[in-house]
């Protein structure tokens, strides 16, 4: 005890006897102490404690509502602040001298913002309408002082607590001449909402003082609990949010074959964090879709009569590309963009006719690589050419055998990769059987003595495409077929895909580098073990074979496709961040492990035990939660049960969404995980009647969480969706999984968060926040589910293929037959089980 504090509360003790006020010496020190501790102040050293006693006085002497609230929000008795303003405090020269002392030591601002704020209050406004502004001010502090003093909402230097009191204080000085609070006019009982109004009307009526404009902008984020992570700073400008700047020189791809539309990728990706976590992920799928304005128009070509008049037709082009866009991304094996068995058949004895003669071979063999490998004509003449795996990429390889490989880099790189153990060790290059009959014509054009390292030599391009042009065209003409060209030959893989969904497209995306953007960021989830890879491949390959010759009755002279892998031991490609099944078991029994700590204590009477169990519950609870339903890492998942169908096994999800919900989803969760969450809804009814006494408010939240489907049926829709809006992802409002936590002010309630559930971790257990995420995507990949009902499981879909959409002919009932299998018997591999909670 500092000597100061000693003094003081002597001094309390004495005055007390003196007065005739009966009170034992240790609860007046009781009493001083959880004054000190409200205000934050440093209880080695008490310098200036003073200057906050007089501002008290001077509020009390001001306005009698003022000081009745300030008393009541920093915890200080009447008799205490009596005391020491009406009587004569008798101390020593040294602590008299600290006790009055007008400044504060280095390093307190970052230590002690409160306090700092409360002693250098002699230097403010005090003014009645200046008084209450500062009186809202302390009163709104303790509302939110769990964000303020919250380390994931804090800058790399200083915590939100540090800015607002700072630039608070500057705010109120009397030597800012420039701030009138006579002009807010802010009354006590003004709720936080209201105080934003004025601050911003204040903003608009003098916005010239920059420097006053950003205080009061610190404090509309301090009344509105706005705080987000803060986003790091470089001379070059922002970097925490490129998503669109990124847009600024975009690449340019067609709409799945539709020569009009344009989709934009970014010219710069996103990389997922060492925790798995895609930005891209997290906000609505960008590619922008307009049309095609690009390509310069034939000066020879006859302009039809609506292309030069027609003001109408050019507004309808303009209108009717959303329509578009959802068309191309619901194909039909009917489609004309889609070459059907008959065009395949005049295209393939075209390319066997032109393979046999010397000018066309390398027109056959450009083909065959676009068709194939689904690749563009300017992409087919870029493919390399090696005899050295070490030297390969983006290309051909013979090995000593003289057998041909494609070889393509396949490696994601991360923006950090964190010390993780368990995990998949993923190869970089995917390694794909290249056809005999292709390899052999390739070998056939490449001369014995060229030194290029690239399949095709340095030859005029533009030439070379417009011939290729003019022979599709003729072939197309002799044929009575109008859909055989360059396009639809590049775009066949992924046209077919989009209309049979016989293989996920990221299977092609792996093994032929495509980067397609319905797989842009969907791929950054998937792990592929290599012998699945090329059994897909396969599949696909043998799928197009069957329609061929079920329809032209005869057998194809060639095998588009050779089943042989390249690497005799498993091996996976993909997502370096997906644990292995074993590395999940070991986590799921290390935590029920401490579950069963905790269950087995004997002493289970003290709040502290209580905590810590239900703890550990929720921890187990939200694992299994990521786990079986792909939930992307966010902050307060299961915000409400009012989205849980447990007779269908479904679960409402928004973990990435904008106002009008369009990325909303019902997921199929495994049985085990339905009963967990039924088992943890008694958990909750069970903690309530614990801690009613306790903590009422938290008592009456678990109510309405046990409540929410009959609560929100009783809402209108748009009371509704303001409700859902604000709970959901919510790092205030916390939902159903909750947690607590020790702070300095005392137990509180916290929503569960990514950061939270790495902590919680085991010790030995190392895998990063989202692995449940592509856990889940990789095993449902290797079961071989649909990409349809993969893509409803994850969130990944396109314009046009909403599960919720009004036309949606998806039904729930269904994915649920076809998925819960899968689910359940992922589950049980790696040994999920319900664990019912010992408060039940």
């Amino acid at each position: 005890m500092s000597y100061l504090r000693r003094e003081l509360i002597t001094h309390l003790v004495d005055g007390c006897k003196n007065t005739g006020f009966q009170i034992d010496k240790e609860d007046i020190k009781n009493d001083f102490d959880e004054f000190l501790l409200k205000i934050k102040a440093p209880v080695d050293d008490l310098r200036g404690l003073y200057w906050v006693f007089d501002f008290i006085r001077i509020v009390r002497d001001t306005s009698k509502t003022a000081y009745k609230t300030l008393l009541h929000q920093i915890a200080l008795k009447k008799y205490i602040f009596d005391l020491f303003i009406e009587y004569e405090i008798k101390l020593s020269k040294e602590n008299n001298t600290n006790y009055r002392e007008k400044t504060f030591k280095k390093g307190w601002c970052a230590a002690y913002p409160l306090y700092v704020f409360l002693i250098k209050s002699h230097d403010y406004k005090h003014e009645p309408r200046a008084l209450d502004f500062i009186v809202h001010f302390i009163k709104h502090y303790y509302v939110v002082e769990e964000s303020l003093i919250s380390s994931e909402l804090a800058t790399k230097t200083f915590t939100r607590e540090y800015e607002v009191c700072s630039k608070f204080r500057l705010l109120m000085l009397n030597r800012n001449t420039d701030f009138y609070p006579d002009q807010i006019i802010l009354d006590l009982a003004d709720p936080s909402s209201k105080v934003v109004s004025k601050l911003k009307r204040y903003i608009e009526t003098d916005d010239e003082n920059k420097t006053n404009k950003g205080y009061l902008n610190c404090l509309i984020h301090f009344y509105n609990d706005s705080w987000q992570p803060a986003r790091s700073y470089n001379r070059s400008g922002r970097t925490g949010d490129l998503r669109f700047k990124r847009y600024n020189k975009p690449k340019y791809e067609n709409l799945l074959a539709n020569d009009s539309i344009k989709v934009l990728k970014p010219d710069k990706e996103f990389l997922p964090d060492g925790n798995g976590v895609l930005d891209d992920d997290l906000f609505e799928q960008m590619p922008y879709v307009l049309i095609d304005e690009f390509e310069e128009e034939n000066k020879l070509e006859i302009k039809s009569v609506d292309k030069v008049f027609s003001k109408d037709t050019r507004v309808k082009r303009k209108v009717d590309v959303t329509n578009n866009v959802v068309r191309s991304h619901n194909m039909a094996k009917q489609d004309t963009r889609l070459l059907c068995e008959r065009d395949l058949e005049v295209f393939f004895t075209a390319l066997e006719k032109w393979a046999s003669q010397k000018q066309n071979k390398v027109l056959a063999v450009i083909c065959w690589c676009m068709f194939l490998l689904n690749k563009t004509f300017e992409e087919a003449l870029e493919l390399n050419f090696t005899t050295e795996l070490e030297n390969a990429n983006n290309g051909l390889y013979f090995d000593k055998n003289n057998v041909a490989w494609w070889v393509f880099n396949v490696n994601q790189p991360l923006k950090s990769l964190l010390t993780h153990r368990g995990l998949f060790t993923v190869e970089e290059l995917a390694i794909t059987k290249c056809p005999d009959f292709l390899s052999n014509l390739i070998l056939s054009n490449v001369k014995e003595e060229s030194k290029s390292n690239k399949i095709f030599e340095a030859i005029n391009v533009e030439y070379l495409k417009v011939r290729l042009v003019k022979k599709l065209k003729k072939l197309s003409e002799k044929s009575m077929s109008s859909r055989i060209s360059i396009t639809s030959i590049s775009n066949f893989v992924v046209n077919y895909l989009n209309a049979t969904s016989v293989i996920d497209p990221i299977i092609f995306d792996f093994s032929y580098d495509l980067n397609l953007y319905s797989t842009r960021v969907s791929k950054s989830y998937s792990n592929l073990g290599e012998f699945f890879r090329c059994e897909m491949l396969n599949k696909f390959w043998q799928e197009i074979q069957s329609d061929y010759e079920c329809y032209h009755r005869k057998k194809l002279g060639i095998n588009l496709y050779e089943l042989t892998n390249y690497h005799q031991e498993a091996r996976t490609v993909g997502s370096k961040l997906t644990p292995k099944d074993e590395t999940v078991t070991c986590l799921i029994n290390d935590l029920r492990k401490e579950i069963e700590h905790y269950k087995n204590q004997t002493e289970k009477h003290k709040l502290e035990w209580l905590v810590a169990y239900h703890n550990a519950y929720v921890v187990y609870t939200s694992w299994m939660l990521l786990f079986g339903t792909g939930y992307r890492a966010v902050w307060n998942p299961l915000p409400t049960f009012s989205l849980f169908i447990a007779q269908f096994n479904l679960l409402g999800i928004s973990d990435k969404d904008d106002s009008d919900f369009t990325h909303s989803r019902l997921v199929c969760i495994p049985n085990i995980l339905k009963l967990q969450i039924q088992d943890y809804q008694e958990h909750l009814t069970s903690l309530r009647g614990l801690i009613r006494a306790l903590n009422p408010h938290l008592a009456l939240k678990i109510d309405h969480f046990i409540s929410s489907k009959e609560l929100s049926l009783k809402m209108s829709y748009e009371e509704t969706a303001s409700w859902y809006l604000d709970i959901k992802n919510s790092r205030r409002n916390y939902g159903p999984l909750f947690i607590f936590e020790n702070l300095t002010t005392g137990l509180k309630v916290k929503p569960i968060s990514p950061k939270k559930l790495i902590e919680c971790l085991p010790s030995g257990i190392s895998i990063p926040s989202n692995a449940g995420r592509h856990w889940l995507k990789s095993k449902l990949l290797a079961v071989g589910v649909t990409s349809e009902l993969i893509d409803l499981q994850m969130g990944h879909w396109q314009v046009g293929q909403l599960p919720l959409a009004k036309y949606s002919s998806l039904r729930y009932k269904s994915v649920s037959v076809e998925l819960l299998p899968h689910l359940d018997e992922a589950f049980e591999e790696v040994k999920w089980q319900k664990v019912k909670s010992i408060l039940t």
